[in-house]
């Protein structure tokens, strides 16, 4: 004899809730990723704002930008991270947290160039739109994955 007074969850019960946590656990990676990639735009625009007030501080008695050298920076702490050999093509650079690549350079007696490489493209897009107090953005055309940067 079958009772049918029976408790408990059927398939389709089962199923529902699996369906539910589904949503629930890919909504939530979005939003992660989503969070992830303007968290990283807002590191690097913190650090391209940063970058030409260490410079005027370092180069301000030598009237120009011509004797500028990424080993310059380094030394002086113009970065807000560690300096790494070999990042930029003359000598080191800065490598980000999620592996961008921050390179400063000359560009004339009064001028220099920071160069952000190693984007995605997002966060490429993101970091050419926005808007700079120091610098305006010269290359903002994500060819290459990478943004470059002079001052104001």
């Amino acid at each position: 004899m079958i009772s049918q007074n029976e408790s408990g969850r059927n398939l389709m019960e089962i199923l529902a809730v699996l369906g539910i946590m589904a949503v629930i656990t890919i909504s939530a990676m979005i939003g992660i990723g989503a969070g992830l990639y303007i968290f990283r735009a807002e590191a690097i625009r913190r650090d391209v704002e940063e970058i030409p007030r260490g410079l005027l501080d370092v180069y301000s008695w030598s009237g120009g930008y011509a004797s500028l050298t990424m080993e310059t920076v380094c030394n002086n702490e113009v970065l807000s991270g560690p300096c790494q050999l070999g990042v930029c093509p003359d000598g080191p650079g800065w490598v980000m947290l999620f592996g961008e690549r921050i390179c400063v350079a000359p560009a004339g007696n009064d001028s220099f160039r920071i160069t952000v490489s190693g984007l995605n493209e997002t966060s490429c897009r993101n970091l050419a739109a926005m808007r700079f107090e120091n610098v305006v953005v010269i290359d903002g055309s994500c060819v290459s994955n990478q943004v470059v940067f002079g001052p104001k």
